[in-house]
């Protein structure tokens, strides 16, 4: 049983539930900015370091061209880093030309700083369409991880995935589409991959639902923000109630959890590994 475990390496203004708060443009010089994301990466590799464990970083190329020692850090970690896009935008609400920029662009800024392809992307918000995927397979990607099958939010992109393979895994052309979980429980579906799902649910049936997966389909496939285990990032005002409480919902045991997450995960058995390598062993996708 293979445990892919990946984090999305963005600071804590830069989530799509900010938006109407805090403009683009301003993350530059915005007086109330606070970056963060150095030490909640750092924070995430020694966590990482202790369990012997190897994760996928999908990494914001905004963040790689302001931090480059920190993409640095991650891979001679000897953790696989991948994608996230450049500026956080949505993919399905930038033109051809955009989208198209933005995927080369922070595919570049990564190459150039760890000397290594760049094979995964993960759009932001899981922002995916049919459009959208065939433009991250002329950007050069191997992999995409961007479906999110969950229907409850409505950001949630979609593409029609008819080949599913033994895996679980899917293939559109050449690009292979690792999904996000979701696991159906009396009828009812629910997102089992991470994110504020995982610190909203309490961790034994959080553990319940990922190794139902687990047993179905062989590997699991889980994602966290660097944000989420920093319960002292600043607290913005002037956003919407729900958007707040999803933020910033669980964020001082999030740390924990995902220590006891993997120490529980270890002791039932489970392979970790990255995203490419699995993808490597699994289907060659090196080729």
């Amino acid at each position: 049983m293979n445990f892919l475990l990946s984090f999305d390496v963005e600071d804590w203004f830069q989530v799509e539930n900010f938006r109407g708060v805090i403009r683009r443009d301003l993350w530059e010089h915005w007086d109330g900015k606070e970056s963060r994301v150095i030490g909640n990466t750092l924070k995430l590799l020694e966590l990482l370091d202790g369990h012997r464990i190897r994760a996928t970083f999908f990494v914001l190329g905004w963040i790689a061209e302001r931090h480059p020692e920190l993409v640095r850090e991650i891979s001679s970690s000897g953790m696989e880093v991948a994608s996230h896009g450049y500026g956080h935008e949505l993919a399905y609400t930038m033109t051809r030309e955009e989208l198209r920029e933005d995927l080369k662009r922070s595919k570049a800024v990564l190459e150039d700083i760890t000397g290594e392809e760049v094979l995964g992307y993960r759009a932001p918000s899981f922002s995916i369409s049919e459009e959208v995927s065939k433009l991250i397979q002329e950007a050069g990607y191997r992999y995409d991880s961007s479906y999110n099958p969950f229907p409850g939010n409505k950001r949630y992109g979609s593409i029609d995935l008819l080949s599913r393979d033994s895996l679980g895994l899917y293939r559109i052309g050449d690009l292979v589409e690792v999904p996000i979980p979701l696991v159906r429980l009396y009828g009812v579906a629910l997102p089992v991959g991470g994110g504020g799902y995982f610190r909203i649910y309490p961790l034994p049936f959080f553990e319940v639902l990922a190794k139902k997966y687990l047993r179905q389909h062989g590997h699991y496939l889980f994602y966290l923000h660097s944000w989420e285990v920093d319960p002292e990032q600043p607290r913005l005002r002037g956003v919407p109630k729900g958007y707040y409480l999803r933020h910033y919902f669980g964020l001082s045991k999030a740390y924990g959890k995902l220590d006891k997450f993997l120490r529980d995960m270890e002791g039932y058995g489970v392979r970790f590994s990255t995203i490419e390598e699995f993808l490597r062993s699994a289907l060659d996708i090196s080729g």
